[in-house]
């Protein structure tokens, strides 16, 4: 069976940009690929975890929630050189851009969301990998609902997300005073479910998932340290991840990141004094299977 065709198996319903209605498209795909190497550092570690766990024979389907702009997804076929995978994004800003610059025999794009996944027929996929992408689904339960109906029996997934830990992020302080302030706070008053975060419990992850038919293999955080060359670069990583920034008018967008940045600085007593910028947070990870044996107990894994 040809790559191209086993992957087109999957695709029920190829979702049209203008068919998205209702969907704020707030991403910049550009700007997301030239600021995030925070995020393919942290997919890189938990990748390779996943790697020394799991192994996925020639020819099985990959499916990366959350793709982004395709360039993490380049990094599973690194560590799976054997695989097919299919990439859903929300975002077609995102979808365009790894379309254009990643795409080949073995990977294809496509626009979707995590709760509905209606590009991916029942029972299809062999294994779901997700980055740094369900903290900003509303709906967590329904995804993983969705992911549980597209994974074949006895199918895995690992998840990376930022939840609702023990630890205090003062990047969070930072963002929530600056919103709160002239000249931003106007443009944050309307209603931003569509672009806000969801930092959802572990015990109420481990919950859904159980509920959704999943087995919980691995659930825990893991103490993670990133060091920016600069400030400003610190303050462009703001700007592209920080989603709900878009929401303000061009003129005001860099000038909140800066804010963020420089309230984050004061707020920690760690950064060197040479001119780096260091940010410390816990990804989330959780790694499930489709199946449920008799008396096994999810192994639940606190930061120390």
């Amino acid at each position: 069976m040809e790559v191209i065709f086993a992957i087109s198996l999957l695709t029920a319903n190829h979702l049209d940009a203008n068919q998205e209605e209702g969907y704020m498209d707030l991403w910049e795909a550009e700007s997301y690929d030239e600021n995030t190497q925070l995020q393919y550092a942290i997919a890189s570690n938990f990748l390779t975890l996943l790697q020394e766990k799991y192994s996925l024979s020639s020819n099985a389907i990959v499916l990366d929630i959350g793709c982004g702009n395709g360039r993490i997804t380049s990094s599973i076929l690194e560590k799976y050189p054997h695989v097919q995978i299919l990439g859903i994004d929300s975002s077609v800003d995102m979808i365009r851009f790894a379309s254009q610059h990643f795409a080949n025999g073995q990977m294809q794009f496509v626009v979707d969301r995590a709760e509905e996944l209606k590009t991916v027929q029942p029972q299809s996929v062999d294994a779901i990998m997700s980055f740094s992408c369900l903290h900003w689904v509303m709906d967590q339960k329904s995804a993983y609902q969705s992911m549980y109906k597209a994974l074949k029996p006895e199918g895995w997934m690992g998840l990376m997300f930022a939840a609702q830990t023990e630890s205090d992020d003062p990047l969070d302080h930072a963002y929530a005073q600056a919103i709160h302030e002239d000249p931003w706070q106007e443009y944050f008053f309307c209603d931003t479910t569509e672009v806000d975060w969801n930092f959802a419990k572990p015990e109420q992850i481990e919950r859904e998932l159980k509920e959704s038919g999943f087995e919980v293999i691995y659930i825990g955080t893991q103490d993670f340290e990133h060091q920016f060359e600069n400030v400003d670069r610190f303050k462009n990583w703001v700007l592209a991840c920080a989603q709900q920034l878009k929401l303000l008018p061009v003129e005001l967008r860099e000038s909140c990141a800066e804010r963020i940045a420089s309230l984050y600085l004061q707020a920690t007593n760690f950064q060197p004094k040479s001119g780096e910028c260091i940010y410390r947070f816990d990804p989330f990870m959780v790694i499930a299977k489709k199946s449920r044996p008799a008396n096994c107990e999810p192994i639940l894994l606190k930061s120390d």
